[in-house]
């Protein structure tokens, strides 16, 4: 103690020790992109999937789960669940079939066409063939390097223009129209294979009550009958109508392999009413 005290004295009236930095850490290297030659090879390899897609898929049958929220306010700050539907989803013969079961947990014959409000189909296999369809004629151009579900991923934007769409999109079964659209494709490095798709529309007719509509769909593998297959796992579909804004949360559940006698049994834990988990990404939040 005495020692420090002298130590106290002996240093009284130094200036205080300069502040020492950490040094920044190190950048992290940027991968470059492609090359064109390399990026035309990815968007071979991966139109090349696309249109064999639907050829590859079982004939299957699975749960979906319907989620459709509400704004009023136009804003994206006062959602409220308008209802949840429970469906029996058939793939049988590259061709999907809907069946309504529940509608907020109550059992219902009603068919899947007369739901009203917002609904969507042709997550399996429509949309890929229709974005990488010769017809279509996308115009890609690289985006960026990045990472879903814990895989490396090349991302390409692209642009559908309306003459050469097949996005319809209908308001209340009353009025329809093709609209062309733009978005981005996530590419796996590994497979080549697409693991999300995101679209929004351009140019809509402004006396067209429908202003803008938006979707993203996640594939993922799941396993039918022993083996693994890339399959839609959740989708996003949001719809602004003047101010009043629409958004459905969409989830494949419980997969199996479809025949004359098959059924499905839909447990607790697959009907349990949780929010569904969104692909990790290195993206920032909006990508």
């Amino acid at each position: 103690v005495e020692a420090l005290r002298e130590l106290q004295k002996a240093s009284r009236g130094l200036p205080p020790p300069a502040s020492i930095k950490a040094p920044p850490p190190p950048e992290k290297p940027v991968e470059p992109p492609p090359s064109p030659e390399e990026q035309k090879r990815i968007l071979e390899q991966a139109r090349a999937n696309a249109l064999a897609y639907t050829k590859r898929l079982p004939d299957f049958i699975c749960l979906q789960l319907t989620r459709r929220y509400v704004d009023p306010t136009g804003l994206e700050l006062d959602w409220y669940k308008y209802d949840e539907i429970k469906a029996r989803l058939s793939y049988f013969e590259h061709k999907e079939d809907y069946k309504v079961i529940s509608i907020n947990e109550r059992l219902t014959g009603v068919s899947y066409d007369s739901l009203g409000g917002a609904t969507s189909r042709g997550e399996f296999g429509s949309i890929l063939e229709q974005l990488f369809s010769p017809t279509t004629a996308a115009e890609f151009r690289w985006d960026r390097h990045s990472a879903l579900q814990g895989r490396k991923v090349h991302v390409f934007r692209y642009r559908v223009p309306q003459r050469r769409s097949q996005w319809h999109i209908s308001y209340q079964r009353q009025r329809e129209l093709i609209a062309g659209y733009n978005g981005q494709v996530y590419v796996d490095k590994e497979t080549g294979m697409v693991l999300r798709i995101s679209s929004v529309t351009e140019d809509l007719p402004r006396d067209f009550p429908i202003h803008e509509a938006r979707t993203t769909l996640d594939y993922g593998f799941a396993k039918i009958a022993e083996h693994d297959y890339l399959l839609p796992l959740r989708a996003t579909v949001r719809l602004r109508e003047a101010k009043l804004l629409t958004r459905n949360e969409v989830e494949f559940r419980l997969y199996r392999k479809f025949s004359a006698e098959a059924s499905i049994a839909f447990d607790a834990e697959a009907l349990e009413d949780k929010p569904p988990e969104r692909p990790k990404s290195e993206d920032p939040p909006g990508q």
